[in-house]
């Protein structure tokens, strides 16, 4: 499987937590999400 990282901004990444009712770490353990603070942006490997 290839890792692939996908930026999302963090309106949009508070758009998803409440539409979807997901708390970070749930997220994180679903998608695994990881959102480093270099860039302020959040990624995905999903």
């Amino acid at each position: 499987m290839s890792e692939r990282c996908v930026p999302i901004s963090r309106p949009m990444w508070e758009s998803l937590l409440k539409s979807c009712g997901l708390r970070r770490q749930e997220w994180e353990q679903l998608r695994g999400v990881k959102y480093p603070e270099k860039d302020g942006f959040y990624h995905t490997d999903g």
